[in-house]
């Protein structure tokens, strides 16, 4: 489904401003192609997301340590404590505030990562969080255009896709600054966006990395009939959940409805339930820390956020989410491109053959 979804849109949009070619010839001057793409699409977007540090490393004044370039100092501060925490080789990361100093805990497996590479290389916590952040910066790049090649037939299609993604920000900005009424989530959250969250945050980029991995691998579970498919997206959520446990909550909306799709069996309710039950092991670990822990019970109360409305999640995502509710919108057409695969005569095929 997703696959059909996704090239009715690339073909309605984009068929008119670069034909390929018959499908055969589309797909190998893609694969030929890809390469070059790919590399020079990822050394620009590295580029980018290391330029602010880049500057700020080497233009600040003497006697003065820069940082790195994040949106959320408290967060980032607490996050280099856990590092140093690991780096003298503490799994669990031990809390500095509250009643009991000492006596709550929190798991964070990249700070644990980042820890041992401060211990192993010299580096400080800092500089360990910008080599990390890079590090997965230029690890999304391919992940997300193996997802996209894989949901998108068409080259220029996925070509375009993954600059979108990568590149792209929401329609934010078209807001006026103070309105009361729009609140576009790219303003005030850095993760929904590629390029803030890998120019920000180590976690945030290595949380785009494996939910881009659980995903792809959850699809090709599907289109293959592969329980191993299944296993390997459940291990690459349970990563995420390490490090966003709450992710698994969205996770199970995805493969109950990938599930539903494929139509109700036994089959594919197993490959949902071996995703599941293995991205479910470290988001059990977590809700176990925090329901366990006093202070952590207070914590979770204390940060419960309602969803903003449904437009601010559309603007926020810019031109995702405008491609992603036209595909919403016109149902009747793209279930007819699903379900036979090419397109329906109609006027957009009628448009895409001249």
């Amino acid at each position: 489904m997703v696959r059909g979804l996704l090239s009715a849109v690339s073909h309605t949009i984009l068929r008119p401003v670069a034909d390929p070619g018959p499908g055969e010839q589309a797909r190998a001057q893609a694969a030929r192609t890809s390469p070059v793409f790919l590399t020079l699409a990822g050394l620009l977007f590295l580029g980018i997301v290391t330029l602010p540090c880049a500057l700020g490393y080497a233009l600040h004044p003497a006697g003065t340590v820069f940082l790195g370039f994040v949106e959320d100092w408290p967060d980032t501060l607490n996050y280099f404590s856990f590092v140093e925490q690991a780096r003298h080789g503490h799994a669990l990361a031990a809390l500095s505030a509250g009643p009991s100093p000492g006596k709550t805990y929190l798991f964070s497996s990249l700070c644990y990562l980042m820890g041992l590479l401060c211990r192993l290389t010299g580096l400080e916590p800092p500089e360990a969080h910008l080599l990390t952040r890079l590090v997965f910066a230029a690890l999304l790049v391919p992940a997300l255009w193996w997802f996209l090649r894989d949901a998108l037939e068409d080259g220029p299609a996925a070509r375009f896709a993954l600059l979108s993604i990568l590149f792209g920000s929401g329609f934010g900005f078209l807001v006026p600054p103070g309105s009361e009424v729009l609140h576009p989530t790219d303003l005030w959250h850095v993760g929904t966006i590629a390029i803030y969250a890998c120019a920000s945050l180590a976690h945030l980029a290595a949380s785009w990395w494996t939910l881009v991995l659980a995903y792809l691998c959850l699809g090709r579970a599907f289109e293959r009939d592969s329980l191993r498919w299944a296993v390997a997206g459940g291990a690459a959520l349970a990563a995420n959940g390490s490090l966003h446990p709450y992710h698994f909550v969205s996770a199970c909306a995805v493969a109950a409805l990938a599930a539903g799709v494929e139509g109700p069996s036994r089959r594919s309710f197993a490959l949902a339930a071996g995703f599941l039950g293995t991205g479910g092991l470290a988001f059990g670990v977590q809700l176990y820390l925090v329901v366990s822990q006093p202070l952590m019970r207070e914590v979770a109360a204390q940060s419960m956020n309602l969803s903003p409305p449904p437009w601010d999640y559309l603007l926020g995502f810019g031109l995702a989410g405008v491609l992603g509710l036209a595909a919403l919108v016109d149902w009747r057409y793209f279930r007819d491109v699903i379900e036979a695969g090419e397109l329906p005569e109609g006027p957009a095929a009628a448009h895409d053959e001249h």
